[in-house]
């Protein structure tokens, strides 16, 4: 693999395996601008006229516009590359499901799922995003947290242990440069609070309930057919993720940290 590559693009981090091994800033293709996938490339490759294959499945990457910007920033780095363009939750179905029909799932600093028939996604409950979607991800579940903290919705001695006022989050959320990435900073504070406090924990599984309930539902699968999941969130939370599944009667499958490794078995 010294002149392939693949890449599992995030909003949050993009990790590069195979000719070039790295970790790099995230791009989501529907919210960044692809000067922030140019500064990604630009910080672990140079121009390499030796690259034969680069595939590359990244967030946002939902129709054919989308795909174009992508093919035209990476064609720079890589101008003898062929090119494989897809969404992440494509790689994502490759990776929990392989040719096998299943539903695959992400649960990171956003969120998705799909309907995989072993070789292409059959139905996909559109994310929308952390402001209209998102359920269950690290960003909503960071501004649901903040929300009820600062309305007094937990106890006090889960509000003692978490410094944030009023004025804070405003200002993070309305004037920051990143409001996503400042509320899903928060997902390791609700994970350490919810091993500890009844209110957070139960916070966290009504959090994961919902993802099941908007983006599972809508497939009308039968209760024993696994649900397989990939992402921090997925992996950090999972036995809330387990108990959520439980309550609304769901098997959960596979939960993986990232699909990069499954991904390079057949690569």
């Amino acid at each position: 693999m010294n002149n392939r590559i693949i890449a599992d693009c995030g909003a949050t981090k993009i990790i590069w395996a195979g000719a070039v091994n790295a970790v790099t800033h995230g791009f989501n293709a529907v919210c960044d601008d692809a000067s922030v996938l140019e500064d990604a490339l630009a910080s672990v490759a140079d121009c390499r006229t030796d690259i034969s294959q680069v595939c590359f499945y990244g967030a946002g990457i939902t129709d054919d516009s989308r795909r174009a910007v992508v093919r035209e920033v990476l064609h720079r780095h890589f101008p003898s590359a062929q090119f494989e363009i897809e969404s992440d939750m494509v790689g994502t179905a490759k990776a929990l499901c392989g040719d096998a029909p299943g539903v695959a799932c992400i649960l990171g600093t956003g969120s998705n799922s799909c309907l995989w028939d072993g070789t292409r996604i059959v139905a996909n409950t559109p994310s929308l995003g952390y402001l209209l979607g998102d359920e269950g991800s690290g960003a909503v579940m960071g501004r649901n947290f903040v929300t009820r903290l600062l309305k007094h919705r937990f106890s006090k001695e889960v509000e003692d242990e978490v410094s944030l006022t009023p004025s804070q989050a405003v200002e993070a959320v309305y004037r920051g440069t990143a409001p996503k990435q400042f509320l899903s900073r928060f997902a390791p504070v609700i994970l350490r609070l919810a091993r500890r406090h009844s209110d957070v924990a139960e916070f966290v599984i009504s959090q994961f309930e919902d993802f099941f309930i908007f983006n599972i539902t809508p497939y009308a699968i039968d209760a024993s057919t696994p649900v397989n999941f990939t992402g921090g969130v997925a992996h950090n939370f999972k036995e809330f993720l387990a108990e959520a599944a439980r309550r609304r009667g769901y098997t959960i499958g596979r939960i993986i940290n990232d699909p990069i490794s499954e991904l390079l078995k057949n690569f």
